[in-house]
Order: structure tokens, then sequence, then C-alpha cells
């Protein structure tokens, strides 16, 4: 019911490959062409602005909670993934600007997806 903004510039920036997507209705790209010594600023903004974030986990799941906007984070093992030290700060940063940060594997995505598919057929 709302659009999906990606936050994506299509540099590929770290080792950090964009996503690949099929374009759509409802699928926003704001930062497409904006330059590699701009691309923080210009995803700070766009988060600043979100009702929500889902993502990866890492430095854009902690921006998110700072500006006070909800973050889904994907690991694919979360105890490998989250040391001691950043799950606290990732509580204290929640707590602090007053938005969850909820921490989920991809394993869980998949076990949710295998028990719609079977309610489905029920």
């Amino acid at each position: 019911t709302r659009p999906v903004v990606l936050l994506d510039t299509g540099l590929e920036l770290d080792d950090h490959p964009s996503a690949p997507t099929r374009g759509g209705a409802g699928l926003v790209r704001p930062l497409a062409g904006v330059p590699a010594a701009e691309n923080l600023r210009a995803q700070s903004v766009v988060l600043a602005r979100a009702r929500a974030l889902v993502g990866t986990y890492g430095g854009l799941c902690y921006l998110a909670n700072a500006y006070g906007v909800p973050a889904l984070a994907l690991v694919a093992s979360p105890a490998r993934k989250l040391g001691l030290s950043h799950a606290a700060v990732a509580r204290r940063l929640s707590a602090a600007g007053g938005a969850p940060l909820s921490v989920v594997a991809t394993t869980a995505l998949e076990a949710l997806a295998d028990a719609a598919s079977l309610a489905a057929v029920s």
C-alpha cells in the first residue's frame, strides 16, 4: 500500500553490489545517479523521512534508529553476525530513538514462508 524506496545508487561501494530487482509500480529509486561522495548524506536524508527500514543488518539499521525509524534487519546467522557489543549498542540506540530494531534470521523468514504456503493449501 506504500511505495518501496530503494537506497541503492547503482554504485558498487565497499564490495556491496545492489540487489537485483524488477521495476514496477510503487518501486522508487531516489538515489539513482547520486555521486559516491554524496551517497551517505543522500541515504541519511531518505532514512530520516522513512516510515520503516527493511534491510540487511548493519550501519543503516543503526542510522534508521537514530532518526526514530523502526528497522527490520535480516541476517544469515545472528549468532555469528551479532557480537555482544553490537547487540548492546543496537538496544541502546533503539531505546534512545524510540524505534524498534528487530533482527531476524533469514532462515526464520524461510520457515514463515513455508508455514504460510502450508496454511494456504489447507
